[in-house]
């Protein structure tokens, strides 16, 4: 019996596509623990075996079946394993139609705030036609130890269901690597919530690609000397936001937390806004 199995089992609606909270690999359910409806926000790792929220974080199987009150099912979860069922890719491909920014992207990203020939030629940003699942969209290339190895795709229209398109075949899992780490080697490091957050902060930013993040990208961010942390606003954000710090702060390496009271988060910022950040902070020393 797998995990989707169970939840039918008990009439709990889940979804694996259809939601921008959809990746490969997992299967999204609502949050028992934030008691919302439709939001898709808890999701369960077919490879490994846990609960993660978009808002709350992480939780064991035995935590969410517990809140679900289905515990008399955990232990034929633990027995069985839950076989892994995600395979992750050996090429990555990318979504049909994807090449360089159009005027229409060029001018979304206009509008918030970003010079997109800049973002196209420094993050290798691109951009989708008008047909296809990918419609409409700027294609945002994750890459690690030089080679593209996932992507995001962001609708740039307002209309469509999914805000987010997450890449299906992965070559390396997004929660395994922190976005744009290949440009930070500054020993600081500011960690945001997203690609948008990074891209108006400069070099030394990196995204978790949400208010969750995993025990790799804590493994990657504790050898800085000092971790800034910059999530949205919001509480359930600034709550993974503290979480974060607590974690980093065993491994010894200064963390401040920085809430932006003015802005909903770094991608709202002016341009000057945030070069007076990066000065402040001395990043850019």
């Amino acid at each position: 019996m797998n995990m989707q199995d169970i939840l039918d089992e008990y009439h709990i609606a889940w979804i694996e596509s259809g939601n921008h909270h959809c990746r490969e690999g997992w299967i999204q359910l609502d949050c028992p623990f934030c008691n919302e409806t439709g939001k898709w926000h808890m999701g369960y790792s077919l490879s490994y075996n846990y609960f993660s929220c978009w808002k709350c974080g992480y939780h064991s199987v035995f935590d969410v079946f517990s809140e679900l009150n289905i515990r008399e099912k955990v232990s034929s979860v633990i027995s069985s394993g839950l076989k892994k069922q995600r395979r992750l890719a050996t090429k990555l491909e990318l979504p049909d139609g994807a090449g360089a920014l159009k005027e229409n992207h060029k001018k979304y990203l206009k509008n918030r705030g970003f010079d997109p020939d800049y973002i196209e030629k420094k993050y290798g940003v691109m951009g989708t036609g008008f047909t296809g699942m990918h419609k409409f969209r700027v294609v945002i290339p994750f890459f690690w130890e030089g080679s593209m190895v996932s992507y995001q795709a962001r609708d740039i229209t307002g209309k469509q269901k999914a805000k987010y398109l997450n890449c299906r075949d992965e070559v390396v899992p997004t929660k395994d690597i922190l976005y744009n780490f290949h440009n930070c080697n500054y020993g600081k490091i500011v960690i945001c919530e997203g690609c948008m957050d990074v891209w108006k902060i400069g070099d030394g930013a990196v995204s978790t690609c949400g208010t969750q993040f995993s025990q790799n990208q804590i493994n990657l961010a504790k050898h800085f000397n000092q971790v800034f942390i910059m999530f949205d606003n919001e509480k359930k954000a600034q709550e993974q936001a503290f979480a974060l710090g607590n974690a980093l702060s065993c491994f010894h390496c200064k963390v401040e937390n920085i809430c932006l009271k003015e802005y909903n988060d770094a991608g709202d910022m002016p341009e000057a806004e945030a070069l007076r950040f990066r000065k402040k902070i001395g990043l850019d020393s």
